[in-house]
């Protein structure tokens, strides 16, 4: 990609690519889109980093731990929802129906009841889980958050829901049942780049250290420039333990 809109910062994506690797048991290293190979370590020319892709390794073993696009502008999707298996003392209810209406654009309708305000109190334990060929890799990124961290992370999308629930955007989010209906959720974080992937999500909610419901989202983040968007399923992701 020639275009500048499409480059991406080769201090922080080399930074942040590094910072993302902090999930493993053991020292990773990055090697550059091409042939993997095991000889490879992280004082590689790091002008290379802003290609197509990234090989990362670990230490000790030639496997492949797993291949990640990283080139910066991205767009997140959210494909769909499901409640967890362990809703701990419940009273969180979330009910979400999805109408795909393009391959990159979803509507969304849900009733949502909340047992408790959602001031800084309530806690969400986040736990980002990211798909490969072996399945669910948990743990790939865990934290907490309130309200007013997510209103920070996701700016635009918490604007536009509170809105089409007819509520103010902001925190607190009172208690009470909430009704959405046909959002086009668009998860803008609030970050200069994302590895580019399959995720899970996995929310849990807790009030003083009590749990009280949990839900899962389904989030593909793919490579966007200049209005393309490219399918990240396309593409290897996680390799073998």
């Amino acid at each position: 990609m020639g275009n500048v809109a499409c480059r991406c910062n080769i201090r922080a994506s080399f930074n942040l690519i590094k910072s993302w690797l902090s999930f493993a048991n053991s020292p990773c290293y990055i090697d550059h889109d091409d042939i993997p190979h095991s000889g490879a370590n992280d004082q590689r020319n790091e002008q290379r980093f802003c290609s197509l892709g990234y090989y990362i390794y670990c230490e000790g073993s030639s496997k492949l731990l797993f291949y990640m696009f990283f080139k910066g502008p991205y767009n997140i999707i959210l494909k769909s929802m499901d409640l967890c298996p362990d809703q701990g003392e419940g009273g969180l209810v979330v009910g979400t129906k999805v109408h795909k209406v393009s391959r990159t654009k979803y509507l969304y309708s849900s009733n949502i009841t909340l047992p408790y305000d959602l001031d800084e109190q309530v806690k969400v334990e986040v736990n980002l889980a990211v798909k490969g060929n072996g399945g669910w890799k948990e743990n790939f990124y865990q934290w907490s958050v309130t309200c007013q961290n997510v209103f920070y992370l996701f700016p635009k999308h918490m604007t536009n829901v509170l809105k089409n629930a007819k509520l103010p955007p902001k925190c607190p989010i009172p208690k009470g049942t909430h009704y959405i209906k046909d959002l086009i959720i668009e998860l803008d974080l609030n970050l200069p780049m994302f590895p580019y992937g399959e995720y899970r999500a996995t929310l849990n909610f807790y009030r003083i250290d009590k749990k009280f419901g949990c839900f899962r989202m389904y989030v593909d983040a793919h490579f966007e420039c200049l209005g393309v968007t490219l399918d990240p399923t396309l593409h290897p992701s996680i390799g073998g333990d």
